[in-house]
């Protein structure tokens, strides 16, 4: 039967920390080091926390669907643990309970497609969940809005071809963005469309 072999790519905020990931990983007969993203199926990222820089990370690094991350922060905390896992990380690994061997076997899990995180970090998934299903779905109007916005458009220009008026515009951006949780327009943009609430 032959070996299946998993590509994975390796990002940290500090390079000793990516090194020494690297070589946990290398001279294994089921994994193979690759330094593009594009050409992994596992990425590994490692991270202070599960925060907007570790969020910023899986858009920068994995292809929902086609990828999948190990997430391994410094510190575990509540974080934003949702979105996380709407980004591709499959696997979370606190950085204190990394060895060589639980690194690979995370590698190889997540490549499997399956999902493993501490029970802290679960409970709090859960209730992360369960917020999020409490909120108000997204409007039409709130689509028409971030279609423009995605378009380059600014609110003046949003305004007039909506008739509404500029400040009903950013009164609807701003319900969007604390709504979801989201830090400015760009953000928000971003949010809509990686949620397929507009292409």
């Amino acid at each position: 039967m032959d070996l299946k072999v998993v590509s994975v790519a390796v990002y940290a905020d500090d390079r000793v920390s990516q090194e020494g990931a690297v070589s946990w990983l290398r001279g294994r007969d089921d994994v193979r080091i690759t330094e593009e993203s594009d050409a992994a199926s596992v990425v590994v990222l490692l991270t202070e926390a599960v925060d907007q820089r570790a969020i910023q990370y899986l858009h920068k690094f994995v292809k929902v669907g086609d990828q999948r991350a190990v997430l391994i922060p410094n510190h575990l905390g509540p974080g934003n643990l949702l979105d996380a896992v709407r980004s591709g990380m499959k696997i979370l690994l606190p950085r204190d309970a990394v060895t060589g061997d639980r690194l690979v076997e995370a590698v190889l899990t997540a490549s499997r497609g399956r999902t493993e995180m501490p029970l802290e970090s679960l409970v709090t998934l859960l209730a992360q969940v369960s917020v999020e299903s409490e909120r108000v779905e997204i409007t039409p109007r709130d689509i028409n809005v971030l279609s423009l916005m995605a378009e380059g458009k600014d609110t003046e220009e949003i305004a007039a071809q909506l008739n509404y008026s500029p400040r009903t515009i950013k009164l609807i951006i701003q319900n969007f963005t604390t709504r979801f949780n989201l830090s400015n327009r760009t953000h928000a943009v971003a949010y809509a469309i990686r949620h397929g609430y507009i292409q």
